[in-house]
């Protein structure tokens, strides 16, 4: 059977009720493409948008994806993983013309695969169909919201597992506890002083204004690697250690020479979140996690700087196409959106990828 075109799966209906998973997943691969360039042509970022009829929406999905689910990044992303990208017909160039996108914001949690490197080869597999090159990993293949010392060595190893696997295209993160500072240091001088790791991951074990992190900070400013710290402002309240990012601002502020991610920027209240960098250099707004709601990127932008935001998605708990819309259904020019979907990040990491001869 082939393949249904783009415009086929937009209007719905293009797939048989026979079709193999691997034909249903292209297709909704396909509806994620038009879906995006129909953002970018009109400043759309969100499905409900692009497809006005939500009853429609809903019945079709459920005909076309297999998968009924209540949220349209899920959904996105079910599809996505279920299917290698061989069989995907879209020439990439044509959406991203002289720009390689790098990632800052993945995991191996959620990934089919037995193995670390069964998990990543997937994920770069989905990650290839937008351009995306370059992927930051980190936090294993299980979760623990304040790990032991042993859940963070074995998490640490899986991520170097799938680096090394592809050093060229994944780049590890060291993934740290401040409730335990000795292993905390142990784990960095491991992966990060004589590892291949090039970066440091905070999630939400403890509040980052915590004095228990300046340690933590200058062993990682020592070794030119950036801090990616998980921000969140929560409607229904924060978890007790989760930061927000007023947090990673007072951090900030405490270590002028290092360099942070915000990751997530506050979230779905990225409006109270981005104002919380504004003058404070050394924080870059990431964009991930959140639903791709109209404004984000503008509002980073206008607050601090197209030279100052970075893309993420958090692949794969949300979809890369949904959080690439972030940027490409922005009203920015194309001078913002090539530094936001990678050249930001490059110049971030090429002091420590250049030390460890990654940078080829």
């Amino acid at each position: 059977m082939p393949i249904p075109t783009r415009r086929e799966a937009l209007l719905w209906g293009a797939v048989p009720g026979n079709a193999t998973a691997v034909e249903r997943g292209d297709a909704m691969s396909c509806l994620l493409c038009e879906c995006i360039l129909a953002a970018k042509r009109r400043h759309f970022v969100t499905m409900a948008e692009v497809v006005a009829d939500r009853t429609v929406y809903r019945q079709r999905r459920d005909s076309l994806c297999g998968c009924p689910c209540g949220s349209f990044s899920r959904m996105f992303t079910r599809c996505c993983m279920s299917v290698s990208s061989a069989g995907l017909g879209i020439n990439r160039r044509a959406f991203f013309p002289g720009t390689d996108i790098w990632d800052a914001h993945t995991h191996l949690a959620g990934l089919p695969g037995n193995t670390p490197e069964e998990r990543v080869e997937r994920l770069l597999e989905c990650a290839a169909r937008l351009n995306i090159t370059r992927i930051c990993l980190f936090m294993g293949t299980r979760w623990q919201y304040d790990p032991t010392p042993e859940e963070l060595s074995e998490a640490n190893r899986e991520v170097r597992q799938a680096a090394e696997r592809y050093p060229k295209q994944v780049f590890g993160f060291v993934y740290v506890n401040p409730n335990h500072p000795q292993s905390a240091l142990d784990e960095m001088r491991r992966h990060l002083q004589d590892g291949p790791m090039v970066g440091v991951k905070l999630w939400v074990a403890r509040r980052c204004c915590d004095a228990a992190l300046d340690p933590l900070v200058e062993f990682a400013r020592a070794q030119r690697a950036v801090i990616l710290q998980h921000t969140y402002i929560k409607s229904t309240g924060n978890l007790p250690g989760e930061s927000m990012p007023q947090d990673l601002a007072c951090l900030a502020r405490r270590h002028p020479d290092a360099t942070f991610i915000a990751a997530h920027s506050g979230g779905g209240n990225w409006e109270l979140g981005l104002r919380a960098f504004r003058a404070v250099p050394n924080i870059y707004a990431e964009l991930s996690g959140s639903d791709p709601t109209a404004g984000f990127t503008e509002a980073a932008v206008r607050l601090l700087g197209a030279d100052h935001v970075i893309f993420g998605s958090d692949a794969p708990g949300r979809s890369f196409a949904t959080q690439v819309g972030k940027v490409l259904g922005a009203a920015i020019d194309e001078d913002a959106r090539r530094l936001i979907l990678g050249r930001n990040l490059q110049a971030l990491l090429a002091p420590i990828l250049k030390a460890k001869g990654l940078d080829g």
